[in-house]
């Protein structure tokens, strides 16, 4: 339930007709958990979702009887979840377990609805000789007829993977290059048993591929080194 910091209800008559505005702000706080199981990338993962929120709400409407109905807007400002994951990553060789932190919130969300409550609760108060009972109005019933939000933002705070064994490299590299033009390299690049030409895939993690054009091995004085991302082929011009 939302905790309600102010709270102020303010009724007059219009033409005999009772009406009321009421002003509310309030705090909610609630903890989701949330189970994530990627068949593609053989990932398990878990989070449990703390989220914070406060929201100003302005209601207005009539009396009519044994019936109150209303319009309202809610203002939700700086909803603001925290999403620590837990994950197991099959994906990578060898597999890993993964700690993520990440950070997520809503700037400003608005809702405007019409509401309506109908006064057949019965409520008691009990004494020790005797007892007093009076009839209210029950719950409101909301029905959003508008609503509008900022982007959401995401920030990831760090992820840490840790191997369940001890890693192991990708083996030895293959590559094939060839000059297509004047001043351009082409190639294409492997490792372990791949065949470059073939340009398969094995499932080790590679953070990412160098390509570097020189005169020795490791050298880059006829191209310099580029990152490639983790393409498994490129080109390199001005050479």
């Amino acid at each position: 339930e939302p905790k309600v910091f102010f709270k102020k209800d303010i009724t007059f008559n219009i033409m005999g007709i009772p009406c009321f505005i009421g002003i509310e702000v309030s705090g909610a706080f609630k903890v989701g958990l949330k189970l994530d199981l990627n068949c593609q990338e053989l990932t398990i993962a878990a989070s449990v979702i703390p989220t914070m929120a406060f929201a100003l709400a302005i209601e207005g409407g009539v009396e009519l009887g044994f019936m109150k109905v209303g319009v309202g807007i809610k203002c939700t400002i700086m909803e603001t979840s925290l999403i620590p994951e837990a994950s197991v990553r099959f994906f990578m060789l060898p597999p890993s377990v993964c700690l993520k932190l990440d950070v997520e919130f809503i700037p400003l969300s608005v809702e405007l609805y019409v509401f309506f409550a109908i006064k057949i609760c019965l409520n008691c108060d009990f004494w020790t000789f005797g007892m007093e009972c009076w009839i209210e109005f029950c719950g409101k019933i909301q029905i959003p007829i508008f609503s509008f939000s900022l982007p959401k933002f995401t920030f990831n705070i760090f992820t840490i993977c840790i191997p369940l064994l001890p890693a192991k490299g990708p083996g030895p590299g293959q590559l094939s290059a060839s000059q297509t033009a004047e001043h351009t390299i082409s190639a294409k690049w492997a490792f372990g048993d791949q065949d470059p030409q073939k340009g398969g895939n094995q499932r080790i993690k590679i953070h990412h591929y160098e390509l570097c054009v020189g005169s020795t091995p490791g050298a880059e004085d006829l191209c310099k080194c580029t990152d490639m991302g983790t393409e498994t082929s490129g080109t390199l011009d001005k050479c």
